[in-house]
């Protein structure tokens, strides 16, 4: 009896689950204010500057000629309509503006340490202690972010928010999904996408009440204290229980589920799969020791060693070579978008407020239509239409005079859409793509391109509203065209090993070609 096979026996999805997949999810809403807090943070106020002599009237607010030679203006007088933020604490404007995309840049690459550094510590502590340590370093290092005195310590701060909040993140989404059945896991990974959206809402509100940014800050570093109250109530994953052989607390844990659940436990269902376990991983020894024993043979004619997989498997072979530029770009692609058209958004003639609200409800949205279509028309053709929708959104919005600014927006929003339905589709396609032995590598490998899209939207951002729309349309235009040159996955065999990754798709070379390919095998 395998662990799918007990879960169906004390409960796939009842009121554990339920109860367990809510809680983390309210972890998950008030930790995710911090991915665009920087919005609120960095919200540029109408502002003229304060040097006595300085032509007021001046369009330009950074410099002005004098006798010939270039004045810089060095200090400023703001309105006070966002209230005191970033901008107004640390004169973040003229030369000094590339400072506010570096801070969203500084979190974003905290948050890809965290992601990475915590999956680890997850994977050897529990999901548990590893979720509450970073709910505890989010705390702490969130509030002496509130209260740092300069921009630097400020921005190191929120790099180590940014850790923290990929820490819980990840580790969070993990443990949510582990105690769910495999036939309710695909709607509800999708879904929990809801509990980030929601957070969105949640921060434009919070913003719009406390114009203030370290009261904000702080405000939003202690909110993760509400996950600690409630600690107590909730089980380490099972999952990960029967991997590292811990069967009283996996019995208390099965004993909870079936209880919760309305079902019948029975001591027989812990020691068939106790059993199982040790089956499966006595086998995989004698696998992995029979298979160290053919690797030593073909290195010592390859004259290379190798001990396990990595992400460098990905490209030693073409097709598997191809498929993983192909999906990194689109893990890249659907991050840039999405963040880089939230944050160009703010930077609108609109009220930030807005702008973030709504790109909670295009994020609510996306995964949802995601889920509708993903096994009707496949992955290949969903991910494709979602990117080439957010383009085609992107390039009217660029052809619309600038007077229609408030269709711009919303064009723009909708943009965000494609790029929410897409990151959601690129979990599943990246993981059914991957042969087995290096499936966990390629989502993880993928995951690291999109927060490289993440780090570089804020600078992308920082342009003017056409000049954004374009890179991110284009973007958007060439993934979802590229991404048709991937083989589906819907209702396929997957491939388990790195021979048959390659051979996966091999054949298929384009639509056209495929579709040539077919004709002439009815002709015939």
């Amino acid at each position: 009896m395998d662990i799918e096979s007990a879960l169906e026996l004390v409960g796939a999805w009842g009121k554990y689950q339920i109860r367990n997949y809510l809680l983390l999810g309210i972890a998950t809403t008030v930790t995710s204010v911090h991915a665009l807090i920087n919005v609120f943070h960095a919200v540029v106020p109408e502002f003229i500057c304060s040097e006595p002599g300085w032509n007021i009237s001046s369009r330009d607010k950074c410099t002005q000629q004098v006798n010939g030679s270039e004045n810089r203006c060095r200090s400023w007088n703001y309105s006070m309509e966002y209230g005191e933020n970033m901008i107004t604490e640390w004169n973040l404007v003229c030369q000094n503006n590339y400072l506010r995309a570096t801070a969203q840049s500084i979190y974003m690459t905290g948050f890809l340490l965290g992601a990475f550094i915590f999956g680890q510590v997850s994977d050897k502590v529990g999901r548990k202690k590893g979720h509450l340590s970073a709910t505890i370093l989010l705390c702490i290092s969130g509030t002496v972010a509130a209260f740092a005195p300069d921009y630097w310590t400020f921005s190191f701060a929120r790099l180590v928010v940014g850790i923290s909040t990929g820490g819980t993140l990840t580790i969070g989404y993990v443990w949510a999904l582990e105690p769910i059945g495999k036939n309710y896991r695909m709607p509800t990974a999708m879904m929990f996408e809801f509990f980030f959206a929601s957070s969105c809402a949640l921060i434009a509100g919070l913003a719009f009440v406390v114009k203030n940014y370290w009261k904000l800050q702080l405000i939003t570093s202690l909110a993760p204290l509400v996950f600690i109250s409630y600690y107590f109530l909730l089980n380490e994953s099972p999952r990960w229980l029967l991997g590292v052989n811990k069967v009283d607390e996996l019995v208390k844990t099965f004993k909870d589920i079936s209880s919760m659940n309305g079902k019948q436990y029975d001591d027989s269902v812990l020691e068939k799969l106790v059993e199982y376990q040790t089956l499966k991983n006595s086998e995989k020894d004698l696998d992995k020791d029979e298979k160290m024993a053919e690797q030593e043979v073909q290195n010592s004619k390859n004259g290379y060693e190798r001990r396990h997989y990595d992400f460098r498997d990905l490209f030693k072979t073409p097709n598997m070579r191809k498929k993983t530029m192909n999906i990194c770009f689109q893990w890249f692609t659907c991050s840039f978008t999405f963040y880089g058209l939230s944050l160009a958004s703010s930077e609108m003639k609109v009220s930030p407020y807005v702008s973030v609200t709504l790109t909670g409800i295009m994020d609510m949205i996306g995964p949802a239509l995601a889920c509708l279509v993903l096994n009707r028309i496949g992955r290949r053709l969903s991910m494709s239409i979602s990117l080439l929708f957010s383009s085609i959104m992107c390039f009217m919005a660029i052809i619309l005079p600038s007077r229609y600014f408030i269709v711009i927006i919303v064009l723009a929003q909708l943009g965000t859409l494609g790029g929410s339905s897409g990151f959601a589709i690129s979990y599943m396609y990246t993981a059914e793509l991957m042969p087995t032995v290096v499936r966990n590598v390629g989502v993880g490998f993928g995951s690291v391109f999109a927060r490289i899209g993440g780090l570089l939207a804020p600078f992308v951002a920082m342009f003017s509203a056409r000049i954004a729309l374009i890179v991110f349309g284009s973007c958007g235009l060439l993934a979802g065209s590229i991404v048709l040159l991937l083989p589906e996955t819907l209702g396929t065999k997957l491939p388990e090993t790195l021979e048959e990754g390659e051979e996966f798709g091999k054949e298929y070379i384009s639509p056209c070609r495929f579709l040539r390919k077919r004709k002439q095998l009815q002709s015939v």
